[in-house]
C-alpha cells in the first residue's frame, strides 16, 4: 500500500492511498465520508453565516462540496476548471464546455451564472462583484450587487479602488468618490486628493485638495478625525501600526484602533508599546507614557528601539559612541561605550529558535574591555557571536 501526504490543510492533511486521496486528522482518523478526487482545490474557510468550514475538489472533471465539521458530499457543477477567484462570500469558477462563469456562495448553498461584463476583477470585498472595463485610453471599474445590479458604472470613470472586506472607496482623477459599507452607501467626502492605505492597519490617511487631512477607520468606515490635520503620517516601527498626527504646533499619536493616546507640542511621536512612547522636542527626545509621565528623561540617544526577549520589553538606545538598554520603569539595565571609538559594525539583532537575541560582532568586541566584557549578559540579554560569511555562529 502506497501513502504519500499531498497537501496540509491547518490541523487536517490530505493523504493519498494508491488510487484515492482522503482527508485526515492529526490522529489518522478519516473526516469525509468519500475520498477526494486527485485534484484537490482547497480549503475554504470561514464562510460568513454558517457553522461549517467547507472544502473544495474535482473528481471526475466535476466540483465537489464537503464539509470538515459535518462531513457530507454535495455536487456542485460538472465541466468545471479550477476555482479562479474566492473570497469569504463567493467563489468563481468557469464551466470550460461552455466557457461560462459562475458564482458558488457557500452559505446560501447558491449557484449564479456570472454575466460577462468586462474583465472580472476578484477583491477580498465581499459584498459586490467586480469588474474593470477598458476604453481607448483608460480602464475603469465597475460594480454589481450578487442580483447584478449595477451599483457603480462606467461613466462614473472610477479608476482607483480601496478596499477591506466590508468596506470600499472608489475615486477617479477628479477627486469624486463613492464608498460603501457592508454593501450599504456611506457618506464620503468629495474633493479627495489622496487616500493612502496599508494592508496592516485598519487605519488609513485621507487627503482633501485643500491639502487638509484626516484619519478614517476602514473598520468601522467612519472618519476618526475631521479634515483639520496639516501632517498626518504612518509610524512603520514597531507594529502594530500607528499613526503621528499634527495640527498647527500640537501633535498626537492614535494606536493601531484609532484611539489618541498622547496630544502635545512635540515634533514627533512614536509608539514603542501600547503604554510607551518616544516623544521629540528640540531635537531631543524622551519617553512617556499616556498620561506624558516622563519614563525616561529627554537625551534619548540618536536610534531607539524597543526589543522583546524571553517575553520581556527593553528599550535599547545607541548614541555615537555607546548604547544603553532600558526596561520599561526607565530602569537602567546595560551601558556600555565603545572606547570612545565610532564603531561602524555595532551591535546587531539575530533571529534563532523564535528567540530574540542581540548578538555582537568580533569587530565590536575587541573594543571592549575585560569589564565591559563582564557586563554583557545581564537577564540573558546578550549573546556573543562571530560572523562567517553572512551567517552568524553563536560563542557561548
Amino acid at each position: 500500500m502506497n501513502i504519500q501526504r499531498i497537501q496540509n490543510l491547518e490541523n487536517q492533511c490530505v493523504i493519498q492511498i494508491n488510487d484515492e486521496s482522503y482527508v485526515i486528522d492529526s490522529t489518522g482518523n478519516i473526516l469525509l465520508d468519500k475520498p477526494l478526487g486527485f485534484q484537490l482545490t482547497s480549503l475554504y474557510g470561514g464562510i460568513q453565516k454558517s457553522k461549517h468550514d467547507y472544502i473544495f475538489y474535482e473528481r471526475n472533471d466535476s466540483l465537489f462540496r464537503n464539509s470538515l465539521n459535518d462531513p457530507k458530499e454535495k455536487f456542485i457543477l460538472n465541466q468545471t476548471g479550477h476555482i479562479v477567484a474566492r473570497n469569504s462570500a463567493y467563489l468563481k469558477f468557469n464551466q470550460t464546455s461552455t466557457d461560462t462563469d459562475y458564482l458558488y456562495f457557500p452559505s446560501t448553498d447558491e449557484l449564479k451564472v456570472a454575466p460577462k461584463k468586462g474583465n472580472f476583477m476578484f477583491l477580498s470585498h465581499a459584498h459586490f462583484i467586480m469588474y474593470n472595463v477598458s476604453d481607448e485610453y483608460d480602464y475603469y471599474y465597475t460594480a454589481y450587487d450578487y442580483e447584478f445590479k449595477k451599483i457603480v458604472g462606467v461613466k462614473d470613470k472610477f479608476n482607483t479602488v480601496h478596499n477591506t472586506n466590508d468596506l470600499i472607496i472608489f475615486s477617479n482623477d477628479q477627486g469624486k468618490t463613492k464608498a460603501f459599507y457592508k454593501g450599504k452607501k456611506i457618506k464620503f467626502p468629495g474633493k479627495i486628493k489622496k487616500i493612502e492605505s496599508r494592508d496592516d492597519s485598519r487605519l488609513w490617511i485621507v487627503e482633501k485638495n485643500n491639502s487638509k487631512k484626516a484619519i478614517f477607520d476602514s473598520q468601522t468606515g467612519k472618519f476618526v478625525t475631521k479634515f483639520n490635520l496639516d501632517e498626518v503620517k504612518f509610524n512603520y516601527f514597531p507594529n502594530p501600526v500607528s499613526i503621528f498626527a499634527k495640527k498647527g504646533n500640537t501633535s498626537s499619536i492614535y494606536n493601531a484602533q484609532g484611539i489618541k493616546k498622547v496630544n502635545g507640542k512635540y515634533d514627533n511621536i512614536v509608539l514603542l508599546t501600547n503604554n510607551r512612547f518616544a516623544v521629540k522636542k528640540d531635537k531631543k527626545t524622551a519617553v512617556v507614557d499616556e498620561y506624558e509621565n516622563v519614563i525616561i528623561d529627554y537625551g534619548l540617544g540618536r536610534d531607539y528601539e524597543i526589543g522583546t526577549i524571553n517575553d520581556r520589553s527593553f528599550i535599547v538606545s545607541s548614541g555615537s559612541y555607546e548604547k544603553t538598554i532600558f526596561d520599561l520603569d526607565g530602569n537602567k539595565i546595560l551601558y556600555y561605550e565603545f572606547n570612545k571609538k565610532k564603531i561602524l559594525d555595532e551591535p546587531s539583532r539575530i533571529v534563532t529558535k523564535r528567540k530574540h537575541y542581540f548578538a555582537f560582532r568580533k569587530s565590536v568586541l575587541k573594543n571592549l574591555t575585560d569589564e565591559q566584557l563582564s557586563k554583557l549578559n545581564p537577564c540573558d540579554i546578550w549573546i556573543l557571536a562571530e560572523k562567517y560569511g553572512s551567517e552568524f555562529k553563536l560563542v557561548n
